[in-house]
């Protein structure tokens, strides 16, 4: 009797992409109005920090429940190509920073000198609530991200054009951190902020094709956010 092969990559279900579809505005931009909403409603008066982990677990759970099968899939491949997958997630988080530092020298050198509030704002939450913002942006968002901009975006595009998967990954990954400061800073500062973005958005899609599982891309996102995070309390 022939050997049965091993799954070699993980598919997302015609199911899973429509409920990534219905979810994204949601993702993007209604579960915090609507979190609001219901405190309101409840007459709590929500903090920033407790609206941002709230919405942290509501995307993530919602995320899950979309994309469990995918997701479980994703990480029989991992298990069956262990090292390959420990391999490209090094190489990954390595090519990452080649390219931040690169990016960053460029910047200095020209004098360019950025106003990064989703950066700002999480590192404030970070610093003053430790625990609970490393569990939200080293467990629970690269989950949700690499889901929709790896998973959903990138893994559907793919198969139709492989340049254009990466750049609309890359795009909408960026977008997702300063669109929300569209009007509050300079069209300019926007633009260049959302660059600082492109390295982590082409390495996670790098991540993700090298491996055949999201989960690599969902371990080098994690792995970034905790390095970062590490280096405030330095």
């Amino acid at each position: 009797m022939a050997k049965k092969a091993k799954t070699t990559s993980a598919q997302l279900r015609r199911g899973e992409v429509i409920g990534g579809l219905i979810y994204l505005p949601f993702y993007v931009m209604l579960t915090p109005m609507l979190i609001s909403l219901i405190g309101e409603g409840l007459r709590m008066n929500l903090s920033v920090y407790q609206l941002n982990v709230i919405t942290f677990v509501v995307n993530f759970i919602a995320i899950v429940l979309i994309f469990h099968r995918f997701l479980f899939d994703s990480l029989c491949v991992a298990g069956h190509q262990f090292w390959q997958f420990v391999q490209t997630v090094i190489l990954a988080i390595a090519f990452y920073y080649a390219m931040y530092y690169a990016l960053a020298l460029i910047y200095s050198l020209t004098g360019v000198n950025l106003q990064n509030a989703n950066n700002d704002a999480v590192t404030l939450m970070m610093r003053n609530h430790r625990v609970p913002m490393l569990i939200c942006t080293c467990a629970l968002a690269p989950v949700v991200e690499e889901s929709l901009c790896r998973g959903m975006i990138f893994g559907t595009l793919r198969g139709k054009n492989r340049i254009v998967a990466y750049a609309v990954s890359m795009l909408a990954f960026a977008i997702l951190h300063v669109w929300q400061y569209v009007g509050v800073y300079t069209v300019w500062n926007l633009l260049l902020v959302s660059v600082t973005y492109l390295p982590a958005g082409l390495a996670l899609a790098w991540a993700y094709e090298k491996s055949n599982t999201v989960w690599a891309s969902i371990l080098t996102h994690a792995s970034i956010n905790f390095i970062t995070a590490a280096l405030l309390f330095v």
